[in-house]
């Protein structure tokens, strides 16, 4: 996505200069994955990774841990059977930007995009900032009066968005609060070691 040098030095240098005290805390939920169903995703994605691991280092550039990246994105909208697609290089106009981000993730009931996934493999300073502003700019792009289908759910007036290096994970939320972009981050999430 190409965002202007003004919006994306001032919003790095916001987050530089205090990481996360910018960004009130965000907590997400984790689906239970008990069921068969989900077991089966699971399997199917430990298979993928585990080939992955032997052909494509973790460690990489970008374009590998976008593969791995990738694996993840598929088994989690896959549990969430018919409510998501998975948009590879979507381009999102904004406010801020415009271009392609990494992966969208679009609501199929509303053809909406709910999530924007940027994968870094150096500066999460700038992942972090980068990804501000697709949130910002996806949210901006939708209707302001959510639909009849959308009333109450948990999408109407958010998107949701993930700063990886495949390894480390951020979760951070966009709304709108007093018509400007309001964002909350999650702490880090590590789920493997190099």
């Amino acid at each position: 996505m190409v965002i202007p040098e003004g919006v994306s030095a001032l919003r790095t240098q916001r987050i530089r200069g205090s990481f996360i005290s910018v960004f009130p805390p965000f907590t997400y939920e984790c689906k239970d994955l008990e069921d068969d169903f989900s077991q089966e995703i699971l399997r199917n994605l430990i298979t993928k990774l585990k080939a992955r691991l032997k052909s494509i280092p973790i460690s990489g550039n970008e374009a590998s841990k976008l593969q791995y990246v990738c694996s993840y994105l598929v088994a989690g909208a896959n549990l969430y059977e018919g409510k998501f697609e998975l948009q590879p290089e979507k381009n999102i106009t904004g406010p801020n930007g415009h271009g392609p981000v990494d992966f969208a993730i679009d609501l199929l009931q509303t053809a909406k995009t709910v999530g924007v996934i940027e994968v870094n493999d150096k500066d999460f300073f700038k992942g972090i900032a980068q990804n501000a502003v697709q949130l910002e700019s996806a949210l901006s792009n939708r209707k302001r009066k959510a639909s009849k289908m959308e009333e109450g759910d948990t999408f109407t007036g958010k998107t949701f968005g993930i700063i990886t290096d495949a390894k480390v994970w951020y979760f951070m939320e966009c709304s709108y609060n007093k018509g400007k972009p309001s964002f909350k981050l999650s702490e880090l999430y590590a789920n493997c070691k190099d």
